[in-house]
């Protein structure tokens, strides 16, 4: 089963297909252009995902690149998928390149995300991210509430009927940080415990423990990189800074690259999934104690 279809990742793979076949096909934007009869800034927004051709010009343009009937079939859906709306449109959150990260996440098969010092958002319970998103420095009470609700929703592409395969390497130091409390942090380690088990998702979490030299992963903060079903698309990848997407890229296969390496070593430094839900079953039990003693202490 595919992932459900996102008009982001579909807009995505209907101008890389159309660039790349135009330039196997040895066809010059101009030549395009006049065969077309459109300018040529109207194909460059078309290539740059900025918009979308009409079903009757695409029609022209797959008949042009020789497209066969199978690609051609392929073509038009996604410019019907692009077209949707997303669940994300409508949401109200400062967050830079929201929603190119939201669409990629919907679309994507898989997620790899290494985290540092916390839990990663998209597992994130509600009085966890709530203490998370009060760090930020720019943030007051009244914005606080949208970002926990967009965890919220994020979180339902877990428990789909094609779920994101999930794998989180995190530092031992994202267990054992008191974000919110005490009491708050074994919440959050027996969510985490809690939806590993649940028979509908599809995660492995992966833990870097104190005893081991760090990679050059645990220089960053969070770093996602997506796979796709679509063998079109390459893998893209997100880097995340005080809730901000930083910096989300689908063409450079450099940076990719080495992304993709740093993650490789911390998931070679990493515990197995088995040992690493031991270790946070162990710090979920061992702040639930924490927590009941200090109550027995004040009452």
């Amino acid at each position: 089963m595919a992932p459900p279809a996102s008009p982001v990742v579909a807009r995505w793979e209907l101008a890389l297909r159309l660039r790349e076949r135009r330039i196997e096909r040895g066809i010059s934007v101009r030549d395009l252009s006049v065969h077309m009869d459109f300018k040529p800034s109207y194909w460059s927004m078309v290539q740059n995902e900025k918009t979308l051709l009409g079903q009757k010009k695409l029609d022209e343009v797959i008949e042009y690149f020789e497209f066969d009937d199978v690609e051609a079939a392929e073509l038009r859906q996604l410019n019907i998928d692009a077209r949707n709306r997303g669940w994300w449109e409508d949401l109200r959150t400062p967050i830079r390149n929201l929603e190119r990260f939201l669409g990629l996440e919907q679309g994507a098969k898989s997620m790899r995300v290494f985290e540092g010092s916390v839990i990663t958002g998209m597992l994130q319970t509600d009085r966890y991210a709530r203490a998370i998103v009060g760090l930020h420095p720019a943030m007051g009470s009244i914005d606080v509430e949208p970002h926990v609700r967009l965890r919220q929703l994020r979180r339902r592409r877990l428990f789909e009927d094609d779920p994101l395969e999930l794998v989180c390497v995190m530092s031992e130091a994202a267990l054992v940080q008191q974000v919110g409390g005490v009491d708050v942090l074994a919440e959050q380690l027996q969510y985490l415990v809690d939806i590993e088990a649940d028979p509908v998702t599809n995660i492995r979490f992966h833990v870097v423990p104190f005893a081991v030299t760090p990679g050059v992963m645990i220089q960053m903060t969070t770093v996602a990189i997506y796979g796709f079903e679509s063998r079109y698309l390459p893998d893209a990848y997100v880097l995340e800074e005080l809730g901000d997407m930083k910096q989300i890229d689908v063409s450079d296969h450099k940076k990719l690259s080495e992304y993709s390496l740093a993650f490789d070593q911390a998931l070679e430094l990493a515990l197995s999934h088995e040992n690493s839900m031991e270790v946070i079953a162990s710090h979920a039990v061992g702040f639930q104690e924490l927590g009941a003693a200090f109550l027995d202490r004040w009452h």
